[in-house]
């Protein structure tokens, strides 16, 4: 029951702080810009449950994407209902072919109420570097790969993203990692794991998004029956992206959203916010990565 609570309780602020009166479909919403950081958000409309859920936030021009998430939407607790199948950058249709230009968020309402599912981007005008790597999850298996950040950069931000239907496989971690390093930072790229439950194999793409200036990290481990954690940024900083990491085997839990959230009134820089479902009480972590 504490579990249920807390997580009815959270929907509860989110739908308050961010302004949800009915879900619609609707352009996307600039949430406001601080220290070279822009906050868009995309809504996916509200529909019944067994459904597919896709929306992608665009960044404003002159500004690439350094990081983002996504979260469905409901009024009761749904952590078991709703699995992320993509949370990742994008390439729009602009000259490149570089992922700058948004972020865009796929999930799979699997049962209960008809929900609708916030997409987040954090846009950055200063410059971005991005790496991808991939790698096949065969039906039934999970898999895991790392895009690591150029060398003399940092990872800010990244995400990750499944081939084929939504409805047959799931991202179960997506964060940053430490190569270790002297440092012991977790700022050498970005990790992601997913599970192919059925169906052809999949590809799991892996993006990070680095920057030249050195962010900082924060992480909070949980072992509760909650299965929501919030990091906060440090005092004077501001996300830039975020991640969760769940320990164990893939196929016993996934992500359920992965997003940046607001303490206060404006843009929402304060921290990020990772809930997940699992079968098991192993270990999961999230990540925020903050500009100063």
């Amino acid at each position: 029951m504490h579990g249920r609570t807390r997580w009815l309780v959270l929907g509860t602020l989110v739908v308050s702080a961010l302004g949800v009166a009915a879900p619609v479909a609707q352009a996307d919403t600039n949430l406001g810009t601080v220290a070279g950081l822009t906050y868009m958000r995309d809504e996916a409309p509200s529909t019944p449950a067994p459904s597919v859920l896709v929306a992608n936030a665009a960044c404003p021009a002159g500004t690439h994407v350094v990081g983002g998430g996504a979260t469905p939407l409901a009024v009761s607790n749904f952590n078991v209902q709703f699995w992320i199948n993509r949370t990742t950058s994008f390439d729009g249709p602009d000259p490149d072919r570089v992922p700058d230009d948004g972020w865009i968020g796929r999930g799979f309402n699997r049962f209960g109420e008809q929900k609708s599912m916030f997409v987040f981007a954090i846009c950055s005008a200063g410059a971005v570097r991005y790496a991808t790597n991939h790698a096949t999850a065969a039906p039934g298996a999970g898999v895991g790969t790392r895009a690591a950040c150029p060398s003399g950069t940092h990872v800010a931000g990244g995400g990750a993203g499944l081939s084929g239907s939504a409805t047959e496989a799931y991202l179960n971690s997506s964060s940053p990692y430490d190569s270790n390093d002297a440092d012991h930072r977790p700022d050498d790229g970005w990790r992601a794991r997913a599970y192919n439950q059925g169906g052809p194999s999949k590809r799991l793409t892996v993006r990070a998004e680095c920057v030249d200036a050195l962010p900082r990290y924060a992480s909070t481990a949980s072992t509760d029956s909650s299965q929501v954690v919030l990091t906060n940024c440090p005092a004077g900083t501001h996300a830039m992206g975020g991640g969760g990491l769940n320990a164990g085997l893939a196929s016993r839990a996934f992500l359920n959203a992965l997003y940046p959230f607001m303490t206060s009134m404006g843009p929402p820089d304060d921290q990020f916010v990772l809930a997940v479902s699992r079968t098991d009480p192993t270990r999961y972590t999230g990540y925020v990565v903050c500009k100063a």
